[in-house]
């Protein structure tokens, strides 16, 4: 049950969202969070009454903002300008940081047999909503004409793609050669 919020949520959340970004959701515990947040663990419990709960309104935080930025990268009228937005979008949020911390969703998938039902469904919904805005801007007319499969094929392959481009990016650690990666997996899907 939650409580009062003795903390502003806006400094606090994104420092969670970082933590658990960084550390992944095993090793990230409600110690840590305090410490590192200044905030007393009695008064994050009471605010949210669990780790998960903490981490789903970081989470949560994050895949708005996430997709408020794709929605926003996805234009042009080519195919290959609204993937070239789409995979920007995504490589910039891989590589964000110093070093990079790649993906918080992959990362999260890694972990998803040690998370609970509500983080896995989080997860789901996240994937779900990303799949439906491709599904729709690749299937405007003059972009679907371009596609050599149909458009919810093509985003399926897409976020699958992804998913192997941020386990690639914890390797590489170069975004322009991950952008070079992009642009030929572009070009194989061009009519």
């Amino acid at each position: 049950m939650s409580g009062i919020r003795q903390f502003d949520e806006q400094i606090v959340l994104p420092i969670v969202l970082d933590i658990f970004w960084n550390k992944g959701w095993q090793a990230t515990s409600f110690v840590e969070i305090a410490q590192v947040t200044g905030v007393q663990r009695g008064s994050l419990y009471n605010a949210y009454g669990s780790k998960e709960a903490l981490f789903l309104h970081a989470y949560k935080i994050y895949t708005d903002n996430f997709i408020k930025n794709v929605k926003k990268a996805m234009v042009g009228d080519s195919l290959q300008d609204v993937l070239r937005g789409f995979f920007k979008t995504a490589l910039e949020n891989m590589t964000k940081g110093t070093p990079s911390r790649g993906c918080l969703t992959t990362k999260m998938l890694i972990e998803i047999d040690v998370t609970s039902e509500q983080i896995q469904q989080s997860i789901r919904d996240f994937m779900n909503d990303l799949k439906l805005i491709m599904v729709v801007r690749l299937s405007e007319k003059n972009l679907e004409k371009s596609l050599s499969i149909t458009a919810e094929e093509a985003a399926e392959v897409i976020l699958t793609f992804v998913r192997g481009i941020a386990v690639m990016e914890r390797m590489h650690k170069d975004p322009q050669k991950l952008m070079t990666i992009y642009e030929a997996f572009i070009c194989s899907f061009i009519n």
